[in-house]
């Protein structure tokens, strides 16, 4: 660990900077120590000895420690300088009276600083060392000492290796300790960093800036490469958002849902650790030829759905712990959450656009209504005045005429009023619906009777069983059925089929309108139904509110059932819904 080296540099800079001070501190008091009565038998080598001792002290003072351990050489100098130091003190036992010389005391020196500086074995070596150069001096000097004092002198340098030794060991323990949990603790903060900044980013509600911000954040904690792995409505494949470190043939293709890590962690809807991507069984091969290793992914949760894997990878080993997953799930929330508001903005926009084009359809829907209840109130003034102004002189077919067209008129102006109203009470939802069981070829018929010369003009048919039953509103059925006949006739030329039939289908019967008109334009398709949505060329489409089909679709909610449609431009059209069957009957006829 770098930052467990730069501190053990440090203390040992410090007990380099210790020992210099305290040797010149020795040096000094010994040259006192020549001045006084009793110096010894040769002072005049002893102060040759603190000469060179002085100047070894201050060529230690001069070295640049810092450079010379950070480069790793730092130690075998430390070897020499011991060495050295070892046998100056025991050449100056050696000449200033032996055992008895104080001199003895500065083994202490050179012991402590082993002790503090080097391994146990070193130090054992150098213990050994320093007792062999003692006994060499004592040797050259005459001994003049008693085995007693040598053996407690021997003792003493060995308990104070011991103490050194072991304080030395603790605070080095400790020093590590404390350079772990605060390169712990660094990380801890970046890794929090990393994701705060991330969080700041993806309160943007651009979709883009928040992929950004998420795969950003995950190549900040570490890892060389990293992506946002989108899967598709159907949960059949993904794609790779904005990725960053991967190999373009990789980003810019699509890729099976089930395949590498994303597949894993869609598979298993949670955090994913590989240790050794190169070796695993679900790993892509382009991935994996490009010597990706540790890899990690965890899920992105979007309202509730799993709609994409947060991924990234490192083709240097290294262990994903605790605080990088976590990390990670945090930024996988934080685009859960980013997605989902992006989502969210969406929707409204969507959503007042919608609102925008249905207020812009009810203007258009009043000008219509406007329009579809003055044009047959017209008709019916103005014939009713004819008839008024000119009753003696009209002649019998005439009067048959105008009154025709004044009921036809009329008509027309109850189904408008009767369109608006029923609309009215569903929406209020004032709306009661009374089942019961409804045969549904005499039913067609009176509808057909009903409506007259409007389906007349086509070749109209009717393919339903008799005795073909189903449980409905009779009332309700019947607006169904005009409005889709209607529409069906007023949208079609003159002479085109239009078919009317009925077929079971796993016990519902299902009643369809087909026409052979000009058909839907696909993007007008998922309009139809809506309130005041009228299609066409709004200067050639023909006459009506907007509110037909809408009404239809409301009644059968009301039935349980749904409006299937069925279009292509120049084929006609498919108008369907299904019902339940009240008994068995035959298919159609």
């Amino acid at each position: 660990m770098k930052a467990t080296d730069d501190v053990l540099v440090e203390f040992l800079l410090r007990t380099v900077r210790v020992t210099v001070w305290s040797t010149f501190l020795v040096v000094a008091a010994l040259a006192v120590s020549l001045m006084l009565p009793g110096a010894g038998p040769n002072p005049s080598a002893l102060a040759l000895l603190l000469v060179v001792a002085a100047g070894t002290g201050l060529g230690a003072a001069l070295v640049p420690w810092d450079a010379i351990l950070s480069s790793g050489r730092g130690m075998l100098l430390f070897y020499a300088w011991n060495t050295t130091y070892i046998l100056m003190i025991s050449a100056g036992v050696a000449v200033n009276g032996g055992g008895s010389s104080p001199i003895v005391l500065l083994y202490g020196l050179t012991t402590v600083f082993g002790a503090m500086a080097y391994p146990i074995r070193v130090q054992i070596v150098f213990l050994a060392y320093t007792l062999a150069s003692y006994l060499a001096a004592l040797r050259l000097a005459g001994w003049g000492v008693t085995p007693a004092r040598v053996f407690l002198q021997v003792t003493a340098l060995g308990a104070l290796a011991f103490l050194a030794g072991f304080l030395s060991r603790e605070l080095t323990k400790q020093m590590r300790a404390h350079v772990a949990a605060r390169s712990e603790s660094e990380r801890r903060a970046r890794l929090l960093e990393v994701v705060a900044r991330a969080g700041r980013r993806v309160s943007s509600l651009d979709t883009e800036q928040v992929l950004k911000a998420v795969v950003g954040g995950a190549t900040a904690l570490g890892f060389e490469a990293a992506n946002l792995a989108v899967f598709d409505d159907a949960g059949e494949r993904f794609q790779v958002a904005f990725a960053s470190g991967l190999p373009g043939e990789y980003a810019d293709s699509t890729h099976p849902a089930t395949a590498g890590l994303p597949g894993l962690v869609r598979q298993r809807g949670a955090t994913v650790v590989i240790d050794d991507y190169s070796t695993h069984p679900n790993a892509i091969p382009l991935l994996r030829d490009r010597g990706f290793h540790a890899a990690l992914g965890t899920p992105v949760w979007v309202q509730g759905r799993l709609d994409a894997a947060l991924v990234a990878g490192t083709r240097e080993p290294r262990e994903v712990t605790e605080e990088d997953v976590e990390a990670f799930e945090l930024l996988a929330a934080l685009a859960g959450r980013g997605l989902e508001n992006a989502q969210r903005f969406e929707d409204e926009h969507r959503a007042v656009q919608r609102l925008a084009e249905l207020d812009g359809l009810k203007s258009d829907f009043l000008s219509n209504v406007s329009h579809e209840l003055r044009t047959p109130l017209t008709a019916i003034q103005g014939m009713g005045l004819t008839m008024e102004q000119q009753w003696g002189q009209l002649d019998e077919a005439s009067m048959r005429e105008l009154l025709s067209r004044l009921n036809a008129n009329a008509e027309t102006l109850h189904q408008i009023i009767t369109t608006l109203l029923d609309f009215s009470r569903l929406e209020a939802g004032r709306l009661d619906v009374r089942t019961e069981t409804v045969e549904l070829r005499p039913f067609i018929d009176r509808v057909m009777h009903r409506l007259g010369t409007l389906v007349d003009s086509n070749r109209t048919t009717v393919q339903i069983s008799a005795g073909l039953t189903v449980r409905a509103d009779p009332l309700l059925l019947e607006r169904v059925m005009e409005n889709l006949l209607s529409n069906a006739a007023k949208h079609t030329p003159e002479g085109t089929a239009i078919e009317i039939a009925a077929r079971v289908i796993d016990g519902a019967v299902e009643i369809s309108v087909a026409d052979e008109g000009p058909g839907i334009p696909e993007k007008e398709l998922r309009y139809l139904g809506d309130r005041f949505f009228r299609g066409g060329d709004p200067n050639t489409r023909t006459r009506g509110t907007g509110l037909g089909l809408a009404v239809v679709r409301e009644i059968l909610r009301l039935h349980d059932a749904t409006l299937e449609i069925e279009s292509r431009e120049g084929r006609g059209s498919r108008f369907s819904f299904a019902l339940p069957a009240t008994r068995p009957a035959a298919a159609t006829v």
